[in-house]
């Protein structure tokens, strides 16, 4: 969970390797993927630093604006820190598989931009938000190259620091 200037982190990802008498808890306490998305988590929570501390939004009519922002940034801190190939791991795991696990489960394919009260349950929102959303900012790197991408997100970042930034502004932004 995010605040400005404050991150939490569920003391799920500090599993005790101890016996615990519970097979799912020791299970994840010795997960390969359970590290990994530990640092993906911090990461994308770092990034609210950006997308919601400094750049607010309104994240409940428009939880996109930050949180898809914040999941792809994460994506974008591996790619940096590990190199394309664990980015592009991350991305599979942290985005692509949500969304397909929610699809198969039954959760409707919707539209990014929808108020939180509008999705059909957290596995929906997750997979559509933080999945779908943070999908598109990657998919729109590599439509535009990383000079045009980059150049995007500092002008954003510049022109909305300490204000609210809205839908609209993120959208238009891209449009430019």
């Amino acid at each position: 969970m995010e605040f400005p200037g404050l991150v939490t982190i569920g003391t799920m990802f500090y599993a005790s390797d101890a016996p615990t008498n519970d097979p799912m808890a020791e299970a994840l306490a010795s997960s390969d993927y359970l590290k990994s998305t530990l640092e993906f988590v911090v990461a994308h929570e770092v990034a609210h630093e950006w997308w919601s501390a400094a750049v607010g939004s309104d994240s409940k009519r428009h939880p996109f604006v930050d949180e898809a922002l914040a999941n792809h940034s994460a994506v974008l801190y591996f790619e940096k820190t590990h190199g394309p190939e664990a980015a592009a791991a991350q991305r599979d795991l942290q985005l692509k598989l949500p969304y397909q696990l929610a699809r198969l489960a039954g959760a409707e394919d919707r539209p990014v931009d929808l108020p939180t009260k509008d999705f059909g349950g957290m596995l929906e929102y997750a997979a559509v938000v933080y999945g779908k959303g943070a999908l598109f900012f990657g998919a729109m790197r590599e439509q535009v190259g990383d000079a045009a991408y980059f150049a995007f997100l500092k002008d954003y970042y510049r022109r909305f620091t300490f204000k609210v930034a809205t839908n609209d502004d993120l959208i238009l932004g891209i449009a430019k």
